[in-house]
């Protein structure tokens, strides 16, 4: 499995114990973890600001500026609710503090490698419990397997003469296929996709925000609602809240 992981911690020896982990860890398993490292909270939300997205976060607690719990919780109302995030700390006095943004597990520094290693083969034996489901779609001149939890919206193509063209929108770009929107949307119904208009079919958990005319989603992109949709939106969260059915990478 290839996952993206963010690493952010003000102390580069952090940085470093990690990397080394890693590439100790990808020896012993079949998993690859591209790793990106920041010194800042602030540094983090820029990348999401630049449509930066990751599967897992290690994040410290303590950190000049913004901290760790601060970081996450904007990044969980602003970008991406459903990101894995472990806490890394030299104190379990913030313990609490940090599952109050639904962190999935705490680090406790120094961390050794045994533990690290726990941490990543628990994660991924927890995704790998549902195989997820998976589209074929097409980007330039090679096919791409894409998860359903990746896709923002899917779009019919405006000319006449393309009409069955679907453009897939993910969190890591743009591909096509082949087919009726009316088809996939059926596919896709029970999993959080909703036909908003009629050339769009919205992740529901990539919605950021709306109105009666407009979605905006996590991508930044705004698309149209059609009348009445604003309403049927509202009404699929009963008491505020909404549970969708979510398939894992």
């Amino acid at each position: 499995m290839d996952i993206k992981m963010a690493v952010c911690d003000d102390m580069n020896v952090i940085h470093e114990i990690i990397k080394s982990y890693i590439e100790n860890y990808q020896i012993k398993t079949d998993n690859n973890i591209h790793a990106d490292y920041f010194s800042s909270g602030s540094e983090l939300l820029k990348a999401y600001a630049e449509n930066k997205r990751y599967d897992i976060i290690l994040i410290d607690v303590v950190m000049p500026e913004k901290n760790g719990v601060e970081t996450i919780d904007e990044i969980r109302r602003e970008y991406d609710k459903s990101v894995t995030v472990y806490f890394l700390s030299d104190h379990l006095q913030y313990m609490p503090e940090s599952f109050n943004v639904h962190a999935r597990n705490y680090l406790l520094k120094p961390f050794q490698y045994n533990d690290f290693c726990h941490t990543l083969d628990t994660y991924f034996s927890e995704t790998n419990e549902d195989a997820g489901i998976m589209i074929l779609t097409k980007s330039d001149d090679y096919f791409e397997i894409m998860d359903i939890n990746d896709i923002v919206y899917i779009k019919t193509q405006n000319e006449a003469s393309d009409r069955r063209t679907l453009l897939f929108c993910s969190k890591h770009g743009l591909s096509y296929r082949k087919g009726r929107l009316s088809t996939i949307e059926q596919q896709l119904l029970p999993y959080g996709f909703v036909r908003v208009h009629k050339q769009f079919l919205v992740n529901l958990s990539q919605i950021k925000k709306f109105d009666s005319k407009t979605l905006i989603l996590s991508n930044g992109e705004s698309i149209p609602l059609r009348r009445g949709m604003s309403k049927k939106i509202q009404d699929l969260f009963s008491d505020g809240i909404l549970i969708i059915k979510k398939h894992r990478k």
